[in-house]
């Protein structure tokens, strides 16, 4: 099970085009690259590869006490996310070895992914230009790209 997971874990940042800033080590694909960086761009036909859903979770950073309990709460629900083949990917602007580091975010075991410049998160609405102000997102995209706000 958790080799599936790694895999689709692994499928979803390459077609996301995301750096990976992971921190539960036995979660980390051992394949080459991860933890690298990847180039790309994010796109909801990405996920439409047969290997289950993703929700991403657009998140201010650590320090926002609202976005630690969000995501502390979709983590409580781990079980029955792997029931439903879906994978968690919490995106932020950290980079991956704020990630890394951090303690706050340690216990967690959703996977970190960061988003330095804003890219994917405009993509998704999840950035404000005007404001340039990053914004808390949650969208959940169906194993057939599909994107559900």
């Amino acid at each position: 099970m958790i080799a599936t997971r790694i895999r689709l874990a692994a499928a979803v940042v390459t077609a996301l085009g995301l750096m990976t800033g992971g921190v539960d080590a036995h979660v980390a694909p051992q394949t080459a690259g991860w933890g690298h960086g990847f180039t790309g761009s994010l796109s909801p036909s990405g996920f439409a590869l047969g290997l289950g859903a993703a929700l991403l979770v657009f998140y201010l950073g650590e320090e926002c006490v609202h976005c630690m309990e969000q995501l502390r709460a979709i983590d409580g629900k781990k079980s029955a996310w792997e029931e439903q083949n879906a994978v968690v990917l919490a995106v932020s602007s950290a980079s991956p070895e704020k990630n890394k580091s951090s303690l706050t975010l340690g216990d967690l075991g959703v996977e970190l992914l960061s988003d330095k410049d804003h890219e994917n998160a405009r993509r998704f609405a999840s950035y404000d230009d005007f404001e340039e102000l990053e914004l808390h997102s949650t969208i959940l995209i169906d194993a057939q790209g599909r994107v559900h706000w």
